[in-house]
């Protein structure tokens, strides 16, 4: 195994040419929260984040002035891939979807081409970013392969080592190629190019569109190609593409996969915020995101939601977005929405007060704990005064308590007579085995309520006292306002 101290020594070599062709370019809202149960979710890989963030932070230090690029002073912050499949190119799966490409693709050639395409962004004079594609990783990893026989720009049968595109039926108008030997990672890798004038240049290039990155046996290849402009560039329509606030996620983190078209060869470039505008990660929920690249645009659907514990395979995902979206339910705090929290009967009082759009109320003292000036008053008055609550006997309302399944049905039924809504939807509550324990004031709004499809039974229960925690009660929302 080489050491990195040995890398930096190895002779590296550059060589760049251009070869003309006579190939052109063809000449060629508001979302609804219901888009969650039709597209599906695209999150967070977090090999791409590791891979995304590490080379950002070495981009970053290198900016900060004359910094030492050296294998050495970069050995900190390397990213780490000793742990993926050294030969692997891509998944055997790989063309299942274009939004899985990064996902998919040897993390080293990842590692690689987004680290490039980092010290484009800082040091390039705007150079557009690189993309790649399959036939372009697959020569470079062919490249990477040649190099354990001779390392060097000529190939062991004795031809230019860019005779490789022909072979993988690749076009390009201009191509370039870096090698290295000894680096143990893309970071070491581009340290090493980085510190060489000629390598540097390269990868610096405007002409140049698109790399194959490979590794074998610690031999590096970068294979640049300029190509035509593409004739269109397009973002999967597939998905809603969601970033956690809460846990510092962006848009670089998603590995999102900007399809771009050449004549008839497809170019994948990793999307960053860079290149995207129209989204703001402070405001909450569905957002169109517009992606510039190379004088075209296409647009994308992100949602940006803050919780970090509300993870997006969660059962109830769907309904937390819904409801915080729209402004019926906020967090516990910032970051927290507490799904597995109990519901307190002042909160389903405060989320049926904004729905009315919060209206002032003159405070009384109806309840003995419901005191002046509280973030609950005005919508538990406001509820009381309209016949939308009412309180206990010995004149609380309760205002921490947590609610019931029969409370909610209670609240929701007046809320719905309040509204002029039609409450005549009734059930058989006989259907469930415990249906005598419903309380004898609940017994008509629970009809309704079961009737309305707003609860339904567990295990076959109906179980009135049971305590609903907030996740739930985002779900009944959802259900009650047909969101």
């Amino acid at each position: 195994m080489f050491k990195k101290i040995v890398a930096s020594l190895v002779c590296l070599s550059m060589l760049t040419l251009c070869v003309y062709t006579s190939s052109k370019a063809q000449d060629n809202a508001n979302y609804l929260d219901t888009q969650t149960e039709v597209k599906e979710l695209k999150t967070v890989n977090e090999d791409v984040r590791e891979i995304v963030d590490k080379a950002q932070n070495i981009v970053d230090i290198s900016g900060q002035g004359d910094v030492d690029l050296s294998v050495e002073a970069l050995a900190e912050y390397f990213v780490s891939e000793e742990s993926f499949q050294q030969n692997a190119i891509l998944d055997a799966t790989s063309q299942s979807s274009s939004a899985d490409f990064f996902h998919k693709l040897n993390p080293k050639a990842f590692g690689v081409l987004t680290l490039t395409n980092a010290y484009r962004r800082i040091y390039g004079n705007g150079a557009d970013a690189l993309g790649t594609s399959e036939a372009l990783t697959r020569a470079a990893a062919k490249r990477a392969g040649e190099l354990n026989v001779k390392f060097d720009h000529d190939r062991p049968d004795g031809t230019s080592c860019f005779s490789v595109l022909s072979e993988f039926d690749i076009s390009a108008n201009s191509a370039g190629e870096n090698i290295a030997w000894g680096a143990s990672n893309s970071t070491d890798a581009l340290g090493l190019w980085m510190n060489s004038e000629g390598h540097r240049n390269n990868i610096l290039q405007s002409g140049f569109s698109a790399l194959g990155a490979g590794e074998n046996n610690y031999r590096w290849v970068q294979f640049f190609i300029g190509t035509a402009a593409p004739s269109s560039i397009s973002v999967s329509n597939d998905y809603i593409y969601v970033v956690n606030r809460g846990k510092g996620e962006v848009i670089d983190h998603l590995g999102i996969a900007l399809e771009t078209q050449v004549g008839n060869d497809t170019y994948y470039v990793p999307v960053t915020e860079s290149m995207c505008s129209g989204f703001n990660y402070n405001t909450k929920g569905y957002q169109t995101v517009t992606v510039n690249y190379k004088g075209k645009a296409t647009t994308f659907t992100l949602l940006v939601h803050p919780f970090v514990d509300v993870a997006e395979n969660a059962w109830f995902f769907g309904s937390v977005m819904k409801v915080n979206v729209a402004g019926i339910m906020n967090g516990m705090n910032a970051n927290s929405f507490g799904p597995n929290v109990g519901l307190a009967r002042a909160q389903l009082a405060v989320m049926l007060h904004r729905l009315e759009g919060q209206p002032a109320v003159t405070y009384t003292n109806r309840f003995s704990d419901v005191a002046k000036g509280q973030w609950y008053t005005n919508a538990v008055l406001w509820a009381a005064q309209n016949g939308v609550v009412n309180g206990y006997e010995d004149g609380r309302f309760g205002v921490g308590d947590n609610i019931n399944r029969e409370q909610i049905a209670a609240m929701l039924y007046n809320y719905s007579k309040y509204k002029g809504y039609d409450v005549n939807y009734t059930a058989d509550l006989h259907q469930f085995p415990d249906c005598e324990s419903v309380s004898e004031y609940a017994v008509k709004t629970m009809q309704w309520a079961v009737g309305m499809g707003i609860i339904k039974g567990v295990n076959g229960y109906i179980q009135p006292s049971s305590l609903a925690v907030r996740a739930q009660a985002a779900a009944i929302m959802v259900t009650y306002l047909g969101l």
